[in-house]
């Protein structure tokens, strides 16, 4: 019941959330958040790029990763999380070996409440994971897409925008010291 509650009110304070925004370095939040998991035993390897600053609320997009990562694991038992670089975004990609979810069931799960199956969740969830996660990708102006991961699976694609300004200083400084 309490984490039913929890989930709920997790999911209604981020409605309204109010976090300030702060340049972020997304590979090393990924990184930090994949440590946690590692440290109670799950399997989750994390590899990827630091030095991906976005301008972001970061106790939020942690919560999305938090998310996207427990997801991975209650569904699968190998866990990998990917972050690079695309264009102007950073990417952050959570892939597992679990039954994956139907093309056609991706937009109805980024609904509050929805479920797949009431029957694959023995943890009492209410389905929130999902709709908050998107919530989070949409106040930050990114995308959430799902791909099939092979040979079974799914691939979660979080795209952000890249903090263009601070990355610009940075690609700026690195010639100056060449």
């Amino acid at each position: 019941m309490n984490r039913m509650l929890n989930g709920a009110l997790s999911f209604l304070k981020g409605q309204g959330d109010t976090e300030p925004a702060e340049r972020v370095d997304i590979g090393a939040l990924v990184e930090s958040v994949c440590a946690e998991f590692e440290a109670i035993g799950r399997n989750v390897i994390c590899q990827g790029d630091l030095g991906l600053t976005c301008l972001c609320q970061p106790v939020a997009v942690a919560r999305m990763v938090n998310n996207l990562i427990d997801n991975a694991c209650k569904f699968g038992s190998e866990v990998r999380v990917d972050t690079r670089r695309s264009g102007h975004e950073a990417i952050i990609e959570v892939a597992d070996n679990g039954p994956g979810i139907p093309p056609e069931m991706h937009d109805v799960v980024l609904l509050p409440f929805a479920r797949l199956d009431p029957a694959r969740s023995p943890d009492g969830g209410l389905g929130l994971g999902l709709s908050i996660i998107h919530d989070i990708v949409q106040r930050h102006r990114g995308s959430l897409t799902f791909h099939s991961n092979q040979p079974h699976g799914l691939l979660v694609r979080i795209a952000l925008p890249l903090d263009l300004h601070t990355a610009a200083q940075a690609h700026g400084n690195t010639q100056a010291t060449h």
